[in-house]
């Protein structure tokens, strides 16, 4: 009876979607628990894995909770919508889809931003994976902006950009509406005129 040979890398991708998928009980139990009420054993539990398995990849609670945050941010940023001749659109486009990751994952989000208080770690994550990240997906449509004389060469992008997701977050943390209301209110009354505002540096 000829035996079956399994394809090269199978194993291998089922360990990566098996290491996917305790990071996502992670997530879950950390928005349910917060980072202080997740303990290994409960992660073993609700992944059906032993505690040895995760100790064998992950030393610590710190360091699987630091590899889940990573991944929780993992193609978080919305992409860029390319230039659509305006300024507005190209911004609502990429806000509107800001706000739908939050109103998606909020009790996360407010799990881990009170995590990153006393973690450096998860501190430096969220810095380079969300403000960084929207920082420069947020200025591409500035600069576009700009190129096309929509706007002022002097509009400070930096205080333009990192204003918008603040704002939101805000809003998501105190459980407040984030609906294409709100980001048409925010577009038109605080960001397009910041842009419309010549920076004095």
């Amino acid at each position: 009876m000829a035996v079956a040979k399994k394809a090269p890398g199978t194993a291998r991708v089922r360990g990566e979607a098996r290491l996917e998928s305790i990071r996502r009980v992670v997530l879950e139990l950390v928005a349910e628990r917060g980072i202080e009420g997740v303990t290994i054993d409960a992660i073993a539990v609700a992944a059906q894995t032993s505690k040895q398995t995760l100790y064998n990849r992950w030393p610590t609670k710190a360091d699987l909770v630091r590899d889940a945050v990573r991944l929780s941010f993992d193609g978080a940023t919305p992409g860029d919508p390319g230039d659509l001749g305006s300024l507005r659109e190209e911004l609502r486009l990429i806000l509107e889809s800001a706000a739908e990751m939050l109103r998606t994952n909020r009790r996360l989000i407010i799990a881990l931003v009170d995590g990153a208080q006393r973690d450096e770690t998860i501190m430096s994550i969220m810095r380079q994976d969300t403000r960084e990240a929207y920082r420069e997906v947020l200025q591409r449509p500035f600069k576009r902006a700009i190129a096309r004389g929509e706007i002022g060469p002097m509009t400070d992008l930096n205080l333009v950009s990192d204003i918008a997701l603040p704002l939101l977050l805000h809003r998501a943390m105190w459980g407040e509406l984030i609906d294409d209301r709100v980001v048409a209110g925010l577009l038109d009354n605080v960001i397009l005129r910041l842009a419309a505002t010549p920076s004095e540096r």
